[in-house]
C-alpha cells in the first residue's frame, strides 16, 4: 500500500513537528514534484515496475482502435506489442511498427490510435507500454513510491521544505 499526501503529511508533521508555514497547495506541489521525480528514476532503471498491459482482438488489416488514456510510449525495456497463440499464452512474437498504407504485419501510432497492418485472422495483440505519470493533485491520491521507500519520500519532502 502507498502512502497519500494526507499520510504523508502526516508522517512529515511528526518528522517536523510543525506545517503551519506550507499550505495544503503547496504541499501537494511537492508530493507531485517528488512523485514525479521518483517516476523518471523508475522508468529509466525498471521500466516493468510501471508497465501496463491491455489486450486488443485484431482480425481484419487495417484495424484502427484507440490508444489507452494513459500511454506515454513504448520505448521502455520489455515494451511492445506481442501476439497471443491460439491457447492464449503470452508469446515473444513481436509486432513491428510499419506505416501508413503498409500490408505487412506490424503497426503504427496517430495521435490517439493505434493502427493494425497486415493481420487477416482474429488474433489477440498485448500491447505494453509505460503509462503517463499520475499527477497528485488531491490529499487521496496515491504515490508510486512504495512504502518502503518512505524515507525517500520524508528526505525528499524535507528538500522542499
Amino acid at each position: 500500500m502507498t502512502m497519500t499526501p494526507t499520510t504523508a503529511r502526516t508522517e512529515f508533521e511528526s518528522y517536523k513537528h510543525d506545517l503551519t508555514d506550507v499550505t495544503s497547495t503547496t504541499f501537494l506541489y511537492w508530493c507531485d514534484y517528488v512523485n514525479k521525480m521518483y517516476y523518471r528514476f523508475v522508468e529509466g532503471v525498471d521500466s516493468e515496475r510501471l508497465m501496463s498491459s491491455p489486450t486488443f482482438t485484431v482480425s481484419t488489416s487495417p484495424t484502427t482502435s484507440a490508444l489507452p488514456s494513459d500511454y506515454k510510449n513504448m520505448q521502455g525495456y520489455g515494451c511492445g506489442l506481442y501476439k497471443r497463440d491460439a491457447s492464449g499464452a503470452d508469446t515473444t512474437n513481436k509486432l513491428y511498427r510499419t506505416g501508413f498504407g503498409v500490408t505487412t504485419e506490424g503497426f503504427y501510432i496517430t495521435s490517439t490510435n493505434i493502427v493494425f497492418t497486415g493481420i487477416t485472422t482474429s488474433t489477440t495483440v498485448v500491447m505494453r507500454y509505460i503509462p503517463s505519470v499520475t499527477i497528485i493533485d488531491g490529499e487521496s491520491d496515491n504515490f508510486l513510491i512504495p512504502d518502503e521507500y518512505n524515507k525517500f519520500l520524508m528526505d525528499a519532502l524535507d528538500v522542499c521544505y
